[in-house]
Formats: C-alpha cells, sequence, structure tokens
C-alpha cells in the first residue's frame, strides 16, 4: 500500500518507520507531527481540504493548508469546517 499505483493518498504518522516515512515523502505524501490514529487523521485532514480547494470549494474554514489540526495540542481541534 506504500504505492501511489494502489492508493491515492499516502500518509503516515510521526512515529512511522523511517523507511516507511520516506516511501511516503518520496512520493508526495503526507507524514503528520502526530503519532499513531491522530496522525492518520491528521493526513486525512489535509488531503481532504486540500481535494476540496482543488474542487473550488473555497468556503472552508482555516488557512487552506490543512495543517491546523498537526498544530494543535489539543487532539479533534482545527478540522475544516465548511460554512
Amino acid at each position: 500500500m506504500l504505492s501511489r499505483r494502489l492508493a491515492r493518498w499516502l500518509i503516515a504518522p510521526s512515529n512511522a518507520l523511517a523507511r516507511v516515512k520516506h516511501a511516503v515523502r518520496s512520493q508526495d505524501g503526507f507524514v503528520s507531527r502526530q503519532l499513531c490514529g491522530a496522525g492518520v487523521a491528521c493526513g486525512i485532514g489535509y488531503f481532504l481540504e486540500r481535494s476540496a480547494l482543488h474542487h473550488g470549494y473555497d468556503n472552508i474554514e482555516g488557512s487552506g493548508d490543512g495543517l491546523e489540526f498537526c498544530r494543535s495540542e489539543k487532539p479533534g481541534s482545527g478540522f475544516a469546517r465548511i460554512r
């Protein structure tokens, strides 16, 4: 699953193995600063926000870079919301 041929979005949490993070980054994937499931959720949020902006949904709260959740110390905060 660490191939863009098999998966559209490649995501790794910060506690992934170094070779996994390298594989994800080398294919324009997302390596989170968060651990475990929170890191995966951060990556999903990142790609969902990017996809929404790409498709013209410009009414999304947040900075538009999908990283609000990653910057937050409080789990669950910062996910993009449609106004």
